[in-house]
């Protein structure tokens, strides 16, 4: 009965000791919400080639997460997507800025968890509504991709 303790402590000091440091990046503006390119990880510039999809893959599209960098692939990943905040403006005008903090969770390797924010412009643009050969397009506002940021961490 006392080794008991003793084992418990153990498998808590292991589990510290295989824990990963968080991984951070930053990527770029893009087509949101596809793969955006990723500029730095962990504060060093990487090569292109490395993306951050707001998608389950690359080659898929659909609510998830996928994540490229040169240390780490994370694919199918679930996101939970943050409400938009205003950080110019009232959010809600041309030339405005909002963010948006969300939370993603993979299941591969030991688990990964984190937040991705993704920063956006208020633009002016075309919009469609209907289907097949009726529909019309009208002016309207969308959330331009001015780039974002993220940490992923290892259970």
């Amino acid at each position: 009965m006392k080794a008991l303790p003793s084992l418990l402590l153990l498998l808590a000091l292991c589990s510290l000791a295989f824990s990963q440091n968080p991984t951070t990046f930053v990527n770029g503006p893009g087509n949101y919400p596809h793969c955006l390119p990723v500029t730095s990880e962990d504060g060093r510039t990487v090569g292109g080639g490395d993306y951050a999809c707001f998608q389950p893959t690359e080659y898929q599209t659909g609510t998830g997460f996928s994540l490229y960098l040169p240390d780490v692939t994370l694919e199918s990943c679930s996101i939970a997507y943050g409400p938009f905040v205003a950080t110019s403006g009232t959010g809600s005008n041309s030339g405005d800025t909002v963010s948006q903090t969300s939370a993603v969770s993979c299941a591969v390797g030991n688990g990964w968890n984190g937040r991705v924010t993704e920063n956006f412009v208020k633009v002016w643009s075309t919009c469609r509504s209907g289907g097949g050969r009726y529909y019309h397009t009208y002016a309207c506002l969308v959330n331009s991709s001015t780039g974002g940021s993220g940490s992923m961490s290892s259970q």
